[in-house]
């Protein structure tokens, strides 16, 4: 049971800080944004890899629960962005993590 709930608070952890470090960027680099989600400076993705790489699986179920947050944010009328973005956007951290090992 104990484990149960250090796994899950890893899961609420990493959803949190990835959706933090989503609003920290907009809100500090808004002036770089090109289009609608696009900025050129974009940190949480590095962010990401350093959570995934810490916390393995766990990061990777937090960070795609916040990423449906952030996409419902992002594009409110669109639910091809709503379920695509989040699964398309963290393909790439599990991916490197099992590169690395």
């Amino acid at each position: 049971m104990q484990l149960l709930l250090l796994r899950s608070g890893f899961v609420y952890f990493c959803a949190f800080v990835g959706i933090a470090a989503w609003w920290v960027n907009g809100f500090i680099f808004s002036t770089y944004e090109v289009a609608q989600g696009v900025n050129l400076i974009y940190w949480p993705h590095g962010l990401r890899v350093v959570l995934t790489l810490l916390f393995e699986r766990y990061a990777v179920i937090g960070l795609i629960g916040g990423s449906f947050f952030v996409a419902q944010l992002t594009w409110p009328g669109d639910p091809i962005m709503h379920f695509g973005a989040p699964f398309v956007s963290q393909l790439g951290v599990p991916c490197a993590a099992l590169h690395l090992r």
